[in-house]
């Protein structure tokens, strides 16, 4: 039990009644402590500001699942962490983004001859118009969300076997043109 219990359950009771305003005090009282919650938690010391923003949508949001008799303090830092891992789980998504890319340019500009690049760059644009739809919606997904083969069947409602054999047949195609300029089936 932490010792802000008796005052934040305060709080949290009222605004659960309907008492708008207490949503101010709340803030004020809690704000600071559960800033220092969230940096326990985030990756990046800059998504802090944003975690707690998240996080009080959150309690603002779930203030009907409060209860009065637990530690709604404890109720709060559960909150912020669950949004510090929601922060996390973007920043690595974020980060996988950036290094596709960094790898898509590598590959591009191994040689270091720009007509080559941009070459194999319309190789690569040509490649994806190559394919149908769901073969797009697929790579964008799996590239560019960084969704997971299991996400990514959900998403097209397909066998996640099925999308992996799709992404291997992407994966060719993109190939063959980029080593020889045109497809070959």
């Amino acid at each position: 039990m932490s010792r802000y219990k008796s005052k934040v359950n305060r709080y949290l009771l009222q605004l659960q009644r309907g008492d708008k305003k207490k949503f101010d005090v709340l803030y004020n009282v809690t704000a600071n402590h559960l800033g220092v919650v969230a940096k326990r938690y985030v990756y990046n010391e800059a998504d802090v500001d944003d975690v707690l923003i998240d996080a009080y949508m959150r309690i603002y949001n779930s203030i009907s699942a409060f209860d009065a008799h637990k530690d709604g303090y404890n109720w709060m830092c559960k909150i912020v962490q669950n949004a510090a891992f929601t922060a996390n789980a973007a920043l690595r998504k974020k980060q996988a983004h950036e290094t596709f890319l960094a790898d898509t340019a590598n590959v591009l500009y191994d040689d270091d001859q720009r007509l080559d690049a941009v070459l194999q760059g319309m190789c690569f644009s040509q490649a994806m118009r190559e394919t149908d739809k769901t073969d797009k919606q697929i790579f964008y997904l799996r590239f560019y969300e960084n969704a997971s083969e299991r996400e990514i069947a959900h998403q097209v409602d397909m066998s996640a076997a099925n999308v992996h054999k799709r992404l291997k047949k992407i994966e060719k195609v993109i190939k063959i043109f980029w080593q020889n300029g045109k497809q070959k089936r």
